[in-house]
């Protein structure tokens, strides 16, 4: 229950605010946009999505004397191409606008576009799967209600409940979440004001914590880890900066290396309550699908179902890239830095028929 106001603290500080964000008003997002628009139409392809800024300030005081105060910015782009037989979508996420890199997500979405057409059937099995950044974030935010928040660890259904200590996912799988990271930094307190902790989740495999506010460490006879969501909120302490540990491979190398798989590039309607003690989850594939043989993409494929437990799944990885992306949550109130992924062994149940 509530365990009364917090006093002062000291915070570690965090860059969360770029002035950047001022000089991209909507007559310079409509020329950058343009651009994008020409040259998706020099390829006869279409273009939807959104080009969005925000800009606010945070600040939290109490009787007791705390104040606290971050000012907050960011862009949240999201472009789907689409032509006559098949479609793509890129997104990216930063704290100053003119970091992002529209050219570069115009040609990967165009190129990719162009990849997605006369789609073959692949039929329901396992398989080797190259899960682009998206698919491994979608999945990270599940996890971060299922598992990861103090919620679902004091009622039981969170696989950590009972088993901290313990291994769930392969050796080469950490999670963690930070807001002091070098590709995008969060706040460094949470909306009661508590300073923020970088929370190790699992570490190389074995299960190591959740997070927690004020009521539910008391409830769980630990510290809290500045994890408190907004007054109403009806998840509880919640993990805000995911962060899965980046690899020495590149998604170019894991294509290379594959003798016959399929690459994902976005997942769709994911649900993840199946059997939160397995981490079992299921969905869609979306936005591009492909069959991987020898090392190149070889043809275009109909979206698929997957059902997999994400233990399974995190036990087989064999390859993770070194660069991470930054893919914003909530509406950009929060992240998650995740990599690519290759995993053996991938449940499909099921092709999507019109």
């Amino acid at each position: 229950y509530f365990q009364g106001f917090p006093p002062p603290a000291s915070y570690q500080p965090t860059r969360t605010y770029h002035p950047g964000v001022t000089q991209f008003g909507p007559q310079r997002r409509a020329e950058v946009l343009k651009e994008v628009f020409a040259q998706a139409a020099a390829q006869d392809t279409r273009v939807a999505g959104a080009f969005s800024l925000f800009e606010g300030e945070i600040a939290i005081v109490n009787t007791n004397g705390l104040s606290a105060y971050q000012p907050l910015s960011g862009a949240e782009v999201s472009l789907v191409f689409m032509s006559d037989q098949g479609m793509s979508r890129v997104e990216a996420f930063a704290r100053d606008p003119g970091q992002i890199d529209f050219q570069g997500l115009t040609a990967r979405g165009l190129a990719r576009c162009a990849l997605d057409r006369d789609q073959v059937e692949l039929p329901p099995g396992e398989y080797t799967v190259i899960l682009e950044p998206p698919c491994v974030a979608e999945v990270l935010g599940w996890l971060s209600f299922i598992a990861f928040g103090s919620e679902a660890f004091l009622t039981g259904s969170s696989f950590l409940a009972g088993a901290l200590g313990e291994r769930s996912m392969g050796e080469n799988i950490t999670i963690y979440d930070s807001a002091w990271e070098p590709e995008a930094q969060g706040l460094p307190f949470d909306f009661e004001g508590w300073p923020k902790s970088k929370v190790m989740l699992i570490e190389r495999g074995v299960n190591r914590g959740v997070v927690f506010d004020r009521v539910s460490a008391a409830k769980a006879g630990t510290k809290p880890t500045g994890h408190a969501g907004p007054p109403g909120s009806p998840w509880g302490a919640a993990p805000w900066n995911l962060c899965l540990a980046p690899g020495d491979s590149s998604l170019e190398e894991m294509i290379a290396g594959c003798k016959r798989g399929i690459l994902v590039s976005n997942f769709h309607y994911v649900n993840g309550y199946l059997d939160t003690k397995r981490a079992l989850m299921t969905g869609m594939t979306r936005y591009g699908t492909f069959l991987v043989e020898g090392g190149e993409i070889r043809a275009a494929l109909k979206n698929l179902r997957w059902t997999e437990s994400m233990l399974k799944a995190f036990s087989n990885v064999v390859a993770i890239s070194q660069t991470r992306t930054v893919l914003s949550r909530w509406g950009g109130a929060a992240f998650s830095i995740v990599p690519a992924l290759m995993i053996e062994g991938f449940t499909f149940t099921g092709v999507q028929r019109e």
